[in-house]
């Protein structure tokens, strides 16, 4: 791996791993390989198992090593490099290694990185818009569908009936007002989706020039509405800053076949975006112990979101 990585041939002579510090749920280590010469290189580590097995998302666990092995492979992404992998019978899990991106993510790390990572995003989308041949092949990832979005609202209702009678009759009206807009988010041109854009998935590699901004944690990758991670990057910025990491990504990703063309209907996939992601939040916030005030600002958040989407 490391031969093919520094384009040269070369011997380890001693191996070292420690854990590393970002993992969260999957077990992940940093490895030190003690190169002839003198040199060393470090690699990243990624186990998967088992973990948040109840996820309806995470059902397939080496869709992450496939969306490296066969849609980054050979192009030029912000990615951190795959170096290699597989099944490992010993520990019964899938091995992924990449390259060591040694930097802090988007949570530490001034505005202006925000809006390169909106940037790049938006790069990424449109390549993989006029790649969707190679997308439609790859069985492993998700299909972001009608279907799809309406099993997760329905996911979303029960969560929150199960805690609140009250704010399951309110949040009962917006699951069916949000048909139309599953619809609408069906329909969109569709590209690779990360599907867990929050800010801890992207690395800034401040020690390139230019600098760098690698998406990771592709576990839950999807063929679909890429404005989708767009939304869920920006979630819980100021409407200034919003505003400028939405035009960043639109001026990356415009020409191509990924946004709507009318502000209107962009407006709509937008507002429908953001009433999926607070029906996720709100599948999984049983398990995070929440005030009700907490889950009603959320139902709120969607309401108030419908009435963009119309």
């Amino acid at each position: 791996m490391l031969s093919d990585l520094l384009q040269q041939t070369v011997v380890v002579e001693d191996v070292s791993r420690s854990a590393s510090p970002f993992a969260s749920l999957c077990p992940a280590e940093v490895v030190t390989a003690r190169l002839r010469g003198d040199r060393s290189h470090l690699l990243f580590l990624k186990s998967l198992g088992d973990e948040d097995a109840d996820h309806p998302d995470k059902q397939r666990r080496d869709r992450e090593l496939l969306v490296y092995a066969d849609l980054f492979a050979g192009r030029v992404l912000p990615v951190p490099r795959w170096l290699g992998g597989g099944w490992n019978p010993a520990i019964r899990r899938h091995d992924l290694y990449l390259e060591h991106v040694d930097d802090w993510d988007l949570r530490y790390q001034d505005l202006e990185y925000w809006y390169l990572a909106a940037g790049h995003l938006g790069e990424l989308h449109r390549a993989f818009a006029e790649a969707r041949d190679d997308l439609l092949a790859g069985d492993y990832l998700l299909r972001l569908d009608t279907q799809y979005f309406n099993a997760w609202a329905q996911r979303a209702l029960e969560a929150v009936r199960w805690q609140s009678t009250r704010l399951g009759r309110r949040h009962e009206r917006v699951v069916e007002a949000f048909r139309p807009g599953a619809e609408l988010l069906a329909v969109q041109p569709p590209t690779l989706v990360h599907n867990d854009l929050s800010p801890k998935n992207v690395l800034v590699d401040r020690s390139a020039q230019p600098v760098r901004t690698c998406f990771v944690d592709w576990e839950m990758a999807g063929i679909g509405c890429g404005l989708l991670d767009l939304v869920h990057l920006k979630y819980g910025l100021e409407p200034a800053e919003e505003a400028k990491l939405c035009a960043r990504y639109h001026d990356a990703a415009g020409g191509g076949d990924v946004l709507p063309r009318q502000e209107k209907e962009l407006m709509a996939v937008m507002a429908a975006c953001q009433i999926h992601e607070t029906n996720v939040r709100l599948w999984r916030s049983p398990r995070w112990s929440l005030p009700e005030r907490r889950l009603e600002a959320w139902i709120d958040e969607a309401e108030t979101a419908l009435e963009r989407m119309r």
